[in-house]
């Protein structure tokens, strides 16, 4: 975590893995922390929360890895 000196700000630093076959469409948002598994399809205009992990094209609750 990042805090920046002004306007009290955050700023969260996590990797994002991206398994093999993995198709992601235009315009998808992703956020630190997430897990894409081998041979997801992600559509465009996709919003992927912190800390999730996608598996079967639905996002499972908080990955804990």
């Amino acid at each position: 975590m990042i805090k920046p000196k002004k306007n009290d700000l955050l700023l969260y630093v996590k990797p994002v893995k991206i398994g093999s076959n993995v198709f992601i469409g235009s315009n998808v948002k992703i956020a630190p922390g997430v897990v894409i598994t081998d041979g997801e399809y992600i559509p465009f205009d996709t919003i992927i929360y912190p800390d999730r992990k996608m598996n079967n094209n639905q996002p499972d609750q908080k990955n804990e890895a």
